[in-house]
């Protein structure tokens, strides 16, 4: 898991990129030497951006001797089982998110964690795998589009994480109306496999992504110098947002459940036909083998024996119970 899509740097002793950004929006590559001289808080003008991948154990012991955050906040960051959440401390805000797997080979909804601190002079992120939201900040500051603030850093990654999310959504909605819309195209052993698959990544994604909205708009609501009214404002509009994901899930996930159930109910349908049908055919036949087997049975004394019309009138007298069995039938309105 660890240097997941090759993005870490060989001896980059588990940083896979830090940036320290001045106040003209200027960007310049740090080293892994660069981090370890930082000591609380940056020193100088700007701020920096670190971002480290925990499958490295340098990272841990990185985060275990910074001085500018709180033990509790290095273990968080450090957690191998995490949940959206979001603190307020003196020295900064810790916020824990969940974003959409892309990796090549694995399950979207198997979601990624990504933990972030951050303060007016350091933003600090840690990862287990890739997370295509970061990756693009990181290619946009390479090409020289810099947050102007720790802050813009942190609400554009928020930004990117809900993005992907909203796409994964949308692709879901979709899914589940091309089959309420092209129902009979396909069995429906097929069908209910399809929808089970769409009910069953709808339902991992909300147990993943409900918990952001509260830590979001924790976040929003708390006093902390480090957001603004303007930032603050940006976050409110992307709870909003994740907020409609929610929505929508719930909304995929009831569709589903009640495609489902209609199709139980059809192949229910179907089969109670099946079985009627076999029962008339049973009760159709019950009087002509219980005639048929009263005259085979093997004792002396058989009416009819060795008279040659005999045959023909077995044969009359079924045809009678046949028909009489269809009108019984007929009039009780089994038929």
């Amino acid at each position: 898991m660890s240097n997941q899509g090759g993005d870490v740097p060989e001896n980059s002793k588990g940083l896979v990129c830090a940036y320290h950004i001045s106040e003209q929006g200027e960007a310049r590559e740090l080293s892994f030497k660069d981090v370890k001289k930082i000591n609380e808080k940056p020193e100088g003008d700007g701020w920096v951006w670190l971002h480290f991948d925990l499958d490295e154990k340098p990272t841990t012991k990185w985060l275990n001797k910074y001085k500018g955050m709180l033990a509790s906040v290095a273990q968080a960051l450090g957690s191998v089982r995490t949940r959206p959440r979001s603190y307020v401390f003196d020295r900064g805000v810790l916020l824990i998110l969940r974003g959409i797997n892309l990796n090549a080979g694995e399950k979207a909804e198997n979601m990624l964690s990504l933990r972030l601190w951050m303060n007016d002079k350091i933003v600090i992120t840690t990862r287990r795998e890739k997370l295509m939201a970061v990756d693009a900040i990181r290619k946009e500051i390479i090409a020289g589009k810099c947050p102007q603030t720790p802050a813009h850093l942190v609400i554009g990654l928020v930004q990117g994480l809900i993005e992907r999310i909203t796409v994964k959504v949308e692709t879901l909605d979709d899914a589940i109306t091309a089959l309420e819309d092209n129902r009979g195209d396909t069995t429906p052993e097929a069908l209910q496999k399809k929808v089970q698959t769409i009910r069953s990544q709808a339902i991992t994604l909300l147990r993943h992504i409900t918990p952001q909205k509260p830590a979001l708009a924790e976040l929003v609501e708390a006093q902390t110098p480090y957001l603004d009214t303007e930032q603050r404002g940006s976050l409110r509009v992307l709870t909003s947002r994740i907020s409609g994901d929610i929505g929508e899930l719930m909304a995929v996930r009831d569709r589903a459940e009640a495609m489902q159930a209609a199709i139980a109910s059809q192949q229910a349908e179907r089969l109670n036909k099946t079985m009627y049908l076999l029962a008339i055919i049973s009760v159709f036949f019950l009087p002509l083998s219980l005639f048929t087997g009263l005259l085979g049975i093997n004792v002396g004394g058989m009416p009819g024996e060795g008279w040659t019309p005999s045959f023909n009138i077995v044969l009359i007298l079924m045809a009678v119970m046949g028909g009489a069995t269809w009108w019984i039938m007929r009039k009780l309105k089994f038929i």
